[in-house]
């Protein structure tokens, strides 16, 4: 859709008008709602524990949405290149919004872990989906600019969540942490829908089906092991973790399309940067959620102030990315 209302084919370049800066719009709405939810709930977890019970499941109300993530990023990327953008992305789109009402009715934490995980699957869909379309959308020489505002606006949706979060939980409901991802998610899938058109499909492109199974279950089982509980069950699930784990190697290496390239496994610069990835985002996820739970519990403090806590450490996250 070019100025006049016309739709433009992201085949070829998009030349800059009003169907490029609808479509921009659409996946930047995208990715703010991805981001956002990946940190507003942080300031709400105590509340909703304390109302729905369930604190032995604290934790998991965050790693199931990481976990699924991770497995949507990973299924999400070659599958766009091969059935499309657009249904991945109103796929993805789907599925986030179905996990965000179905955790904003939920009865119990564990109902609420597994909507987290719907809801996560979603998520992971949507973040390489939206900076693929983006690619569509703009020449190469045009990326970095683009690249810098989508980076600002993901640091600035992660900073504003928990506060964001604390004034939901305070003035209307935490319910209203996982409701308020609605209406922006449907806007966002419409406006794409009047804007942007998908590039020819690639059919030539070879999707690894078992990669994706063996990481994520890889990754199931380390955090079962991790769980506080009887030693033997903890113990059966670490095998099962190293096993699997073998399993994923070896199937990498015979795949004609594997997750994790040779080629790049063995570079220092991207072996740095995924170990510098592991520690920071261990020290990121872990403040974001123990924080506001210690500051509530234990230090008496409002939501608001809780979330109010993680904003240095989130707009450090922000300004550094960018």
């Amino acid at each position: 859709m070019d100025g006049s209302g016309v739709t433009v084919d992201a085949g070829s370049r998009m030349q800059p008008g009003g169907a490029r800066r609808v479509a921009t719009g659409a996946v930047l709405l995208a990715l703010v709602v991805s981001a956002f939810e990946g940190t507003v709930v942080t300031s709400a977890m105590p509340t909703i524990t304390r109302e729905l019970g369930g604190d032995s499941l604290y934790p998991w109300v965050f790693s199931a949405f990481l976990f699924a993530s991770t497995v949507g990023v990973l299924v999400s990327g070659k599958l766009a290149d091969r059935v499309g953008r657009k249904p991945v992305f109103f796929a993805g789109m789907g599925l986030f919004l179905l996990g965000s009402a179905l955790c904003g009715l939920a009865t119990s934490v564990p109902a609420l872990v597994g909507f987290r995980v719907m809801q996560g699957l979603g998520a992971g869909a949507l973040q390489p989906t939206t900076l693929t379309i983006s690619a569509d959308l703009y020449t190469l020489r045009e990326r970095a600019a683009i690249q810098g505002l989508f980076t600002g606006a993901w640091g600035a949706a992660n900073a504003l969540g928990p506060l964001i979060g604390g004034w939901l939980v305070m003035h209307a409901s935490w319910r209203w942490v996982f409701l308020v991802n609605l209406p922006v998610g449907v806007l966002s899938a419409l406006l794409l829908h009047l804007s942007y058109r998908d590039p020819p499909r690639r059919e030539s492109v070879t999707l690894d089906r078992w990669g994706p199974v063996l990481a994520g279950s890889t990754v199931a089982l380390l955090l079962f092991a991790l769980e506080p509980g009887a030693a033997r069950a903890r113990g059966v699930c670490a095998l099962g973790a190293v096993a699997v784990a073998a399993l994923f190697v070896r199937q990498q290496r015979r795949s004609a399309a594997p997750l994790l390239p040779a080629t790049l496994v063995k570079d220092r610069t991207v072996l740095s940067g995924l170990a510098g990835g592991l520690f920071a985002g261990a020290l990121l996820y872990t403040m974001s959620a123990w924080v506001p739970l210690w500051m509530t519990e234990q230090g008496g403090h409002s939501p608001i102030g809780a979330g109010l806590a993680l904003v240095p450490m989130l707009l450090g996250w922000s300004v550094g990315s960018t």
